[in-house]
């Protein structure tokens, strides 16, 4: 008998699976976290998904847990389970088109563990990373209270293209930034740092984006730790094969304080996506600025929220409504058409509100697209944080899980896109769930479209889909069973 159905036939015996083209349910899901569950992608289509949970508890000390795959139609195609410690946590998983690497935290052992297999999730190979003592336990105790990812993960893994996986984070001896990359079986093959050895420097380094040669991070040194913009920045790329430094561009000098975000690749050279700040006109917004192969900064251009925002929005309550908010920026994207796209997320002290679309064109705002929805009130301890530049910050940072963004698809050619929320709070009316898109088509219009949950699940979540459908997981805990279902989309 084929090993795999084997596998799936004695799986059976402790939890049972009922799926078909469209729909999945997964039954004796003891506990998970939908941190856990993440659409496998190549090159920004999506092939399928992941799901680790908890089966059984076995023990005190340990538990049994299901790893499962399942394809773009929703049909389970591996399944794999796993005995680890009762004190393990999944913190992330990256896929780099031909392997996974599974990254654990494990308060017992203090350490992280990084599990690879490959696509049929036979393993391949493990590496580990000592964590100290006092920084595991405080690292358990921030997410027994609930602060996310954030305050729980020190070092966070990327892939390199097929080559492997690397891990980046600041080393707990040297205070120094590192970056190791391991091959496919789990073995190091090389070791990167900023190559700054005066220790009285700091130093701070951003992921802003990748591709298959480079990963590339925006980083800053400094000797004043309360002033880290008085220090030197620049834009450092690492060879993916090699580790090695191919590029360091300096950006010190840039107009306004900027974070960057994203990164695509242009004939010229690089357009970097991010967020500024003007210290004089106290305006923030969207940040594009172009350089060059050669690392010359080419051009600036920075679009305010508010400002340029007013001279587009016709709707007296669409302005008004953006002129009293902040906006936090979730997504920036470029078609093929070359207009550039920014998704913001409307906030306050207390709510969230309207996600709102804005399309750039040859470095002017040209359009404003609302999506209209309930607002949802933001978690009890942001409430006591003094400030909206705060609440921002801890929301960016992932502090809350009651963001109402989802994700942004683009369509395989670059000609669209779809931008995806869901209201964690019931509408008022129906009591139901409600999961909103708005998906930009090819002739340039904005089409929006709701889908309502009448199946009252205890919690839910929408991940990327084939084109023209979303993937909605719905979890009830008191019949212990996770439902998968796709929704076709009015596009």
């Amino acid at each position: 008998m084929n090993k795999l159905i084997v596998i799936l036939f004695l799986s059976g015996l402790l939890f049972t699976t009922k799926s078909t083209a469209q729909s999945a349910s997964i039954d004796k899901v003891i506990s998970f976290n939908f941190k856990n569950l993440k659409a496998i992608q190549e090159d920004g289509i999506v092939k399928g998904y992941y799901f680790f949970y908890t089966i059984d508890k076995i023990s005190k000390d340990e538990s049994l847990y299901g790893l499962c795959i399942y394809d773009n139609n929703l049909k389970q195609t591996h399944y794999k389970e796993i005995t680890k410690s009762n004190k393990i946590k999944l913190l992330d998983a990256k896929f780099n088109n031909d392997h996974f690497c599974f990254h654990f935290f494990d308060l017992n052992e203090k350490n992280y563990e990084f599990v690879i297999y490959n696509s049929e999730l036979i393993e391949k190979g493990k590496f580990f990373l000592p964590i100290p003592k006092e920084i595991a336990e405080g690292m358990n105790d921030a997410a027994a209270m609930g602060y996310g990812n954030m305050f729980t993960q020190t070092h966070t893994v990327v892939s390199l293209s097929e080559n492997g996986f690397g891990v980046y984070g600041y080393g707990f001896s040297s205070r120094k930034f590192e970056f190791t990359g391991y091959n496919n079986t789990g073995t190091e093959i090389w070791n990167a740092t900023t190559g700054i050895t005066d220790k009285k420097m700091y130093e701070l380094l951003t992921f802003v984006g990748a591709t298959n040669e480079f990963i590339i991070f925006d980083a800053r040194f400094y000797k004043n730790m309360r002033k880290p913009d008085e220090g030197e920045r620049s834009l450092i790329f690492f060879d993916t094969k090699s580790g090695k430094q191919t590029q360091k561009i300096a950006i010190s000098n840039l107009k306004n304080t900027v974070s960057f975000n994203d990164l695509i690749i242009t004939p010229e050279g690089y357009l970097l996506l991010g967020e500024y700040y003007n210290k004089e006109t106290k305006q923030s917004g969207i940040a594009l600025v172009n350089v060059l192969k050669n690392g010359i900064i080419s051009s600036e251009s920075y679009i305010s929220l508010k400002e340029d925002a007013a001279k587009i929005i016709k709707d007296e309550k669409q302005f008004k409504l953006i002129e009293d908010k902040s906006v936090i920026i979730q997504k920036t994207l470029q078609l093929n058409n070359n207009k550039i796209f920014v998704i913001g997320e409307l906030y306050d002290k207390k709510n969230i509100y309207d996600i709102v679309i804005y399309e750039i064109q040859n470095n002017i705002l040209t359009n404003v697209f609302f999506m209209s929805k309930q607002k949802t009130n933001i978690s009890s301890y942001i409430n006591t944080v003094n400030g909206t530049a705060a609440v921002g910050m801890m929301l960016k940072m992932g502090l809350a899980n009651n963001s109402d963004y989802c994700y942004t698809s683009l369509n395989s050619d670059k000609s669209g896109f779809t931008t995806v929320y869901c209201n964690y709070e019931k509408e008022n009316n129906s009591g139901d769930y409600i999961i909103g898109t708005s998906s930009y088509t090819k002739n340039g219009n904005i089409v929006n479209d709701q889908v309502k949950l009448n199946t009252k699940p205890t919690n839910f979540t929408v991940l990327p889909a084939k084109p023209g459908y979303i993937a909605v997981f719905e979890y009830f805990k008191k019949e212990k069973r996770i439902n998968i279902k796709f929704e076709k989309l009015n596009t």
